[in-house]
């Protein structure tokens, strides 16, 4: 009787157990550090770098492999697809290259570059840091 009720409650107990969602290794507070490059014909170049706070998060009601960056300038990735390795999924871009991804659980990297032909060219890099 002993064996028959081991094989029937363990494997409910274990069923039991929730696995953690892998992207709760990425949600919490960062710092976010922007770097932008812009350059104009004849060959004008501005460079900026601005420092804000913000959050990576997810809810229950967000599909399965989503993410939300929010951040403090007015600029949010929003609204992400994301897969199990951290790497972010973002549209194509015209005339330009976009790329994000967790380099770990603490740090995000986002690269954006776009050129409207020989006349302007803008890039912008974010790096997230994970507040401790």
């Amino acid at each position: 009787m002993k064996k028959i009720w081991i094989i029937i409650v363990l494997p409910l107990l274990f069923s039991a157990c929730k696995e953690e969602d892998y992207r709760e290794k990425w949600c919490g507070d960062y710092n976010f550090v922007y770097y932008t490059k812009t350059w104009t014909f004849p060959g004008t170049t501005s460079n900026d770098t601005i420092n804000t706070i913000g959050c990576v998060y997810y809810t229950k009601e967000m599909e399965e492999n989503q993410l939300f960056i929010q951040n403090g300038i007015g600029y949010e990735l929003g609204l992400i697809p994301i897969d199990t390795f951290g790497v972010i999924n973002l549209p194509k871009i015209d005339r330009g290259i976009q790329i994000g991804y967790f380099i770990n659980k603490d740090t995000l990297y986002y690269s954006y570059n776009h050129s409207s032909g020989q006349a302007h060219e803008y890039s912008f890099r974010m790096f997230g840091y994970k507040k401790k």
